[in-house]
């Protein structure tokens, strides 16, 4: 990777740098003991954002015991491989996911914050993957095998964290600031 010469790099396989990919799934909505609980349930529809602190749904914890969903702790990142192809966030607080999503679990080889942005950058050649007539998806073997470019200087990917953290402020305070220009012009 040109301008790191000194900082060793290697491409890796996801599947190399995940401890796990696990799913989860969808209670009977059939059954109003198990809906509308306290546990927020994430969907397709619910990536929005870069780390969720609300869903459309939630779930009682009969909901998540009586179904394959799973629940996963704050700071996990979900991907979804069916419909929305690709779209990632960051769970805000613990939170149950249905079954087009995927939790992607770090090993000890990869940060979380930089693994996160790696899958960011890797949403469109994620989602040009997918197949299927009505509605688009990837196989896990397809997610394992997308290739990333790691440091392996775990406070080289710190850095390359930070300074991409940064620079999404910076556009999200630039694009705040032409909303406000905007709605001054039409005054």
């Amino acid at each position: 990777f040109p301008g790191f010469e000194d900082h060793p790099w290697r491409e890796v396989r996801l599947g190399d740098v995940v401890a796990g990919i696990p799913g989860g799934g969808t209670p009977d909505k059939g059954n109003p003991s198990f809906w509308g609980g306290d546990l927020p349930w994430v969907s397709v529809k619910d990536l929005k954002s870069t780390v969720l602190t609300r869903t459309q749904d939630t779930i009682t914890e009969a909901g998540l015991s009586s179904s394959a969903t799973n629940a996963f702790p704050t700071g996990t990142i979900v991907m979804a491989t069916r419909m929305a192809v690709g779209s990632c966030a960051i769970l805000g607080s613990r939170m149950a996911i249905n079954q087009d999503l995927k939790a992607i679990i770090p090993n000890d080889l990869i940060l979380n914050r930089y693994l996160f942005h790696c899958l960011q950058m890797s949403q469109d050649a994620l989602a040009a993957l997918g197949t299927g007539s009505t509605v688009k998806g990837i196989t896990l073997d397809v997610l394992r095998d997308l290739r990333i470019g790691l440091p392996e200087n775990k406070s080289e990917q710190s850095k390359i964290s930070d300074a991409i953290d940064c620079a999404e402020q910076e556009v999200s305070t630039l694009e705040s600031d032409l909303d406000h220009l905007r709605a001054e012009k039409k005054k």
